[in-house]
């Protein structure tokens, strides 16, 4: 068997090294941890209404809401919040005038079991099936009541709240600038 000499040398050392350290150090050695898994910005939504959709869209797609109020928001300029009977959504709209149809989504919650996440978990659903669904929590993704799925690239989060081991409520958010 022919050894490539690279890697014979420091092999030997490494052996070497490891088997020669006090039991003490050997074993207090740190384990690399897992790799953190984000969730795709993509897979935070709720009935079909996306993170970052635009309002024509989700208007589009779950109709004009029951009841629209406005603020002026000294980070971010105007927020705008939708309720429907069973989904709240909130905007923010753009500088200018006249921008509130370009107004983009960045806060979707329901206390509903109509309502549905992108991978089908609704309120009343196990934590279990959560976790199936997205992953374990990493981190401090998770407390006695909720779990949080985060995705620190685009600074959002798909949070689940919890009763007894059951969802009580479901809200996936951007992070306003």
């Amino acid at each position: 068997m022919l050894l490539n000499r690279r890697f014979f040398v420091p092999a030997i050392f490494l052996t070497i090294a490891v088997t020669t350290l006090p039991p003490a150090i050997a074993f207090s050695a740190p384990v690399a941890a897992s790799p953190v898994r984000e969730v795709s910005i993509s897979r935070m939504g709720l009935g079909g209404i996306k993170l970052g959709m635009k309002a024509a869209q989700v208007q589009r797609k779950v109709g004009k809401p029951l009841k629209v109020e406005s603020e002026n928001s000294r980070c971010c300029g105007v927020l705008l919040h939708w309720q429907y009977s069973d989904l709240e959504v909130r905007l923010e709209v753009p500088e200018g005038r006249n921008q509130e149809r370009n107004a983009s989504v960045y806060s979707i919650s329901t206390r509903s079991a109509k309502v549905a996440t992108l991978e089908g978990i609704r309120v009343g659903d196990r934590r279990s099936k959560v976790i199936r669904a997205y992953g374990e929590p990493y981190g401090s993704g998770t407390t006695e009541d909720r779990i949080f799925y985060s995705n620190d690239t685009s600074a959002s989060a798909l949070v689940f709240r919890f009763k007894d081991d059951r969802v009580v409520e479901i809200s996936a958010n951007n992070q306003l600038n």
